[in-house]
């Protein structure tokens, strides 16, 4: 094989605060914003942010906030400012949850659900000169 297999690559991620999701009006105003511009949110990435969200931290919420993204056409990736608590919570409520958005073709088996991942950002070394 020529050439590289991976390369990097740098892209938007939408994120959504988690305490957001619990607001009644919040997908009101998601589909509002999802209709306005529809291409641009069609599977579009999200990241979940659990900052000032510690009490967020069942599998069913987890659950249900990939479900409510999806029915907008959102892509939940992942998880930010997560206690650990919250990330086994947030890998266990996705898997519970997915389900194929699309109809397998046939003979062919659907793809197992993937797992969430915590989104991590790189460490910064402290300078020292």
């Amino acid at each position: 094989m020529a050439g590289n297999l991976v390369q990097g690559a740098v892209f938007t991620v939408m994120v959504v605060r988690a305490g957001m999701l619990r607001d009644p009006g919040f997908e009101a105003e998601l589909a509002e914003q999802v209709q306005r511009s529809p291409r641009f949110f069609l599977n579009a990435p999200v990241v979940l942010d659990l900052k000032e969200a510690s009490d967020f931290a069942s599998e069913a919420e987890f659950a249900e906030a990939r479900e409510i993204l999806r029915r907008h056409t959102l892509t939940l990736i992942g998880i930010q400012n997560a206690a650990p608590v919250q990330a086994d919570a947030a890998a266990a409520g996705v898997s519970q949850a997915s389900r194929p958005t699309r109809r397998s073709s046939a003979g062919r088996a659907p793809r197992k659900p993937r797992q969430l991942r915590k989104a991590t950002l790189p460490r910064r070394r402290p300078n020292r000169g």
